[in-house]
């Protein structure tokens, strides 16, 4: 029993760290919009390698099917792109059933924008519930009883998208899964310049 009591307290430290992180990751994706320019130049190629390496801990993980342009770049925080990506794979992983498919992919509008989905095939959400989703704190019944969680991940990456001037849109069907969606305004989003590097060669001389 000293065993289980000291695995206890090591799942309560566990989930009081995540729940800080979340907080203050909440705090510095609520304080204010970025200018159209600011940003770093993230490759997403580079950000879904770091994506699925945070996510090593779900030893299911495999079942995530990615698709992405490999040229692609998006302009903005990394961390915060990051904690985008992280909480709604995560989501996915937890609350569907092992063995079932979730498409990652991120593609491009006509307008130029980046679209990040996640697309599963777990349980879907009520319509009570997809009102109340991004809600900070706010977990739906299935997931109070079947799945630790701090209710601040979707609250997360709603502020995350509109600090970066994007939009979170969520489609849901009870029993037939759901599609979370983070859609990039197009002046976020560049591909690579392929002769870049003769560029560079030509100027040397």
């Amino acid at each position: 029993s000293g065993k289980r009591s000291l695995q206890t307290a090591q799942r309560q430290t566990e989930r009081m760290k995540e729940l800080i992180q979340g907080l203050l990751l909440l705090s510095q994706v609520e304080s204010y919009r970025l200018a159209p320019d600011e940003g770093d130049r993230i490759s997403i190629t580079e950000l879904m390698v770091n994506v699925m390496a945070a996510l090593e801990k779900y030893p299911d993980r495999d079942r995530v099917s990615l698709d992405y342009p490999s040229d692609a770049f998006l302009l903005g925080i990394n961390v915060e792109m990051e904690s985008i990506c992280i909480n709604l794979i995560e989501n996915a992983l937890k609350y569907t059933s092992p063995g079932t498919a979730i498409e990652v992919t991120w593609t491009e509008s006509d307008r130029g924008e980046y679209v990040f989905s996640v697309k599963d095939q777990g349980p879907g959400i009520e319509a009570d519930d997809l009102s109340n989703i991004t809600r900070r704190y706010y977990r739906g019944p299935k997931s109070r009883a079947e799945t630790s969680g701090s209710g601040l991940g979707l609250a997360i990456v709603q502020h995350a998208a509109t600090k970066h001037g994007a939009t979170l849109d969520i489609e849901s069907e009870p029993k037939k899964g759901s599609r979370f969606s983070v859609t990039f305004p197009s002046y976020r989003c560049t591909h690579e310049q392929r002769n870049s590097a003769r560029i560079f060669k030509i100027a040397d001389y």
